[in-house]
């Protein structure tokens, strides 16, 4: 076997690599950003060779020309290693980072029982320390879900898993030990914690599945089912957590459907809409656009495609929110000034940004209400260096947009009800805490609401599956499902229509 040097700058670190290895499997401990599973699609796994050379198809030089990259930039998933070469990664910070995100708070004292909650994201894993006596959260470990190396999206992962027994032996594995590797760091750093006495999981159903370790077949085609909602239940040894004791009990919550999962029953316990005399909503801008609408007589619930957009992913300059991410973009004389994580330099646009740059280029008018730029010529606006909006990226939130716009005008007519009778409109997921809601309403999301009637949380799947430590809350659960009703947008006679209409940035009149 023949082998090649792959030198990776700026570490200097060398390393020997067998002839004809793709560099995105070298390079997937680096946790280099593939929002497409490799296919070849998305673009986002560029890197700069600096010395050596690498074959490019036409397929491989066509995508490089689709997102406005020089011929020094290649992409890992297309690239085998024939030759000596030296590569530059992307900066640190655009690299997902598995480890905590959050630090650890100062050990605290306490011999109560603790319990540890769990929130599954598909982008996000989380889990929080819970002091079960004061409910008072110990501490927090937060990092990027690892089966984001088979995709950005779910139905990247849920193909990947149906290539192989072996790959979809690998999601459970991976994301069994990401969860426990979260739970030793809790504990590792909160010694003097009393007996953790349960842990608690809440993810969307294609989590639930592959957590458990269940076929996800059901879920990739029509009819659309899974093959079970159920919840688990598991020792610490089944897991292979041995930082835990055996008699702590580890469950995995039911979904409410094949679509929604308990990450949104746990958001519905924990705004209040089972028990509110008044109508609520709850919207979760993630991955998936899931929406729950109720108040104390039904719940109704549903899943739009809306895809990785709103997470700044599937974009040609899109980015987690981490150093150098814009997030809000303010509008000056001189031209747009971006804001950006940690106030570096601009890489990229996450989900909040995302939104605030087509908000400008439509204020500014260099898109019409169509998405198209005004100038026919233009294909993309650059903002700064090597950061930019292109047309295809328009394109891909306007998707997600009327996907979601449609989502929500249905389930309000499923439930018969006005926009105005609405108390409150809970925003979650990670661009739901952080976005501008006139900015928002100003490229026709969410229009029909006033500002007033939104109220953001920052993860209400986390704060549900906390509250449900507590076996008081956890024995509501058969009962709150019994009240909710799912209902499928694929089904709805008026869901195509009303999907067109709201591709629009403002209604044709």
């Amino acid at each position: 076997m023949k082998y090649h040097k792959l030198t990776l700058y700026p570490d200097c670190k060398t390393i020997s690599v067998a002839h004809g290895t793709l560099l995105s499997d070298i390079l997937s401990e680096y946790n280099l950003q593939m929002p497409c599973a490799g296919r070849g699609v998305c673009g986002n796994c560029k890197v700069r060779v600096i010395k050596g050379t690498v074959a490019k198809n036409r397929r491989h030089k066509a995508v490089i020309e689709r997102k406005h990259l020089d011929d020094s930039w290649y992409l890992a998933c297309m690239s085998r290693i024939e030759d000596d070469i030296v590569i530059e990664l992307p900066s640190n910070d655009m690299l997902i980072n598995p480890g905590v995100t959050n630090p650890i708070a100062p050990c605290i004292e306490s011999r109560h029982p603790a319990g540890i909650a769990v929130d599954l994201g598909s982008t996000t894993i989380v889990a929080q320390l819970i002091d079960l006596s004061t409910q008072q959260v110990i501490a927090s470990s937060e990092g990027i879900n690892p089966q984001t190396s088979a995709g950005a999206d779910i139905i990247s992962r849920i193909a990947f898993a149906m290539k192989s027994p072996s790959n979809a032996q690998s999601l459970t594995d991976m994301t069994r030990k990401c969860i426990g590797d979260h739970i030793y760091r809790l504990l590792h750093n909160h010694i003097h914690v009393g007996n953790i006495t349960g842990v608690i999981i809440a993810g969307n159903t294609a989590m639930h599945h592959f957590f458990a370790g269940l076929n996800v077949e059901r879920l990739s085609c029509a009819p659309f089912c899974s093959l079970t909602n159920g919840s688990y239940s598991y020792s610490a040894s089944q897991l292979g957590w041995d930082m835990l004791q055996e008699s702590c009990k580890v469950e995995l919550l039911p979904n409410i459907s094949h679509f929604v999962g308990s990450d949104i029953l746990c958001g519905i316990q924990a705004c209040g809409i089972a028990d509110s005399d008044e109508w609520q909503m709850l919207i979760d801008l993630g991955t998936n656009g899931e929406i729950a609408l109720g108040c104390r007589d039904s719940i109704f619930c549903t899943s739009t495609a809306a895809g990785p957009a709103f997470e700044g992913l599937n974009i040609s300059c899109g980015m987690r929110a981490s150093a150098g991410a814009v997030y809000a973009i303010e509008h000056e004389d001189e031209g747009p000034k971006l804001l950006t994580v940690a106030g570096d330099k601009p890489r990229g646009f996450c989900g909040s940004g995302l939104i605030e740059a087509i908000e400008y280029l439509l204020s500014s008018s260099k898109i019409d209400f169509t998405g198209a730029f005004i100038d026919s010529e233009t294909e993309l606006y650059s903002f700064a260096p090597d950061v930019y909006i292109s047309i295809q990226d328009i394109r891909e939130f306007q998707l997600a947009k009327a996907a979601l716009s449609a989502g929500v005008e249905l389930l309000l007519k499923e439930a018969g009800i006005e926009p105005s009778r609405l108390k409150t409109i809970y925003l979650t997921g990670g661009m739901g805490y952080h976005i501008n809601l006139a900015k928002m309403q100003a490229l026709g999301l969410f229009k029909d609401f006033e500002i007033g009637q939104f109220c953001k949380i920052v993860n209400s799947s986390l704060s549900g599956a906390c509250a449900n430590l507590r076996h008081t809350e956890r024995n509501r659960i058969p009962e709150i499902l019994n009240r909710i009703k799912f209902c499928a947008l694929e089904s709805d006679i008026n869901f195509q229509e009303i999907f067109c209409r709201e591709m629009f940035f403002s209604s044709i009149t």
